[in-house]
């Protein structure tokens, strides 16, 4: 798969969570004309307005692909308009992923709204429909990715407020950094003890393995020595025996 870059910069002084999802499919064109009207929402406003639309209760204006689009009552400042119903609730799954993050990040999840939000015409699936006399009309699959980047909505605090919401997160991110850092130099530390604990292990491995050749040399030294103790023992019994049988035949 390709990989996918967000279209959005953070901020410093604003604390963000993202979201994103690749290859759905759903029409990239119903995707552009809802992420239009739900930029810059309310996180609330938004999942309420998806839903909405996917129960066939708001419809969404059509600004840009809106040729041969009728009219839908409801709308304001735009007539034509429709219910991507499917394209919403891929939408919609895709914001409450986001929202999750961005209780994970530590946000506050009450006061979030859309920063960006954006789709992007991905990958087509080919296909197509058998016809009569050998030919086939093309029947493909259009898929989208959709990004989702939520953040804290500063414009209902107070400036003392919102100063200090943005010291808190430079703040966490300075510390974040850190952390990073202090948890690389423990992986560094720990990699170096396990790499000299190995070595310790395998020079005891060494010795043990020359103690135990040295004893086997030595017990075979012992076993050859009581072998040719054994040996001229033998021979000197025989000597004697031969000995005392001459003897007795004179």
């Amino acid at each position: 798969m390709v990989k996918v870059n967000y279209a959005y910069e953070d901020k410093e002084e604003v604390g963000t969570a993202r979201a994103m999802g690749k290859s759905l499919k759903i029409s990239p064109k119903h995707s552009v004309e809802i992420c239009r009207e739900i930029r810059g929402m309310n996180v609330e406003k938004a999942k309420n307005y998806l839903n909405e639309v996917i129960e066939m209760v708001r419809a969404v204006p059509f600004k840009r692909h809106n040729k041969k689009v009728g009219h839908r009552k409801g709308l304001e400042k735009w007539p034509s308009g429709r219910y991507p119903v499917k394209a919403a609730a891929q939408i919609l799954q895709v914001i409450e992923n986001a929202e999750a993050n961005a209780e994970y990040v530590g946000l506050d999840t009450e006061n979030l709204k859309i920063e960006h939000i954006s789709s992007h015409r991905g990958f087509v699936y080919r296909g197509a429909i058998p016809r009569a006399f050998g030919r086939a009309t093309p029947f493909n699959t259009p898929t989208t990715h959709i990004q989702v980047v939520l953040a804290e909505d500063l414009s209902n605090l107070d400036d003392d407020d919102t100063v200090a919401i943005k010291k808190d997160n430079k703040f966490n991110k300075s510390n974040n950094v850190i952390v990073d850092s202090v948890n690389d130099v423990e992986d560094s530390d720990v990699e170096d003890s396990d790499v000299e604990d190995d070595e310790a292990v395998d020079v005891v491995d060494e010795v043990d393995d020359s103690e135990a050749i040295v004893d086997d040399v030595e017990e075979s030294k012992e076993i050859e020595v009581a072998d040719e103790v054994v040996e001229e023992s033998e021979e000197s019994d025989v000597d004697v025996e031969d000995e005392s049988v001459e003897e007795v035949q004179k």
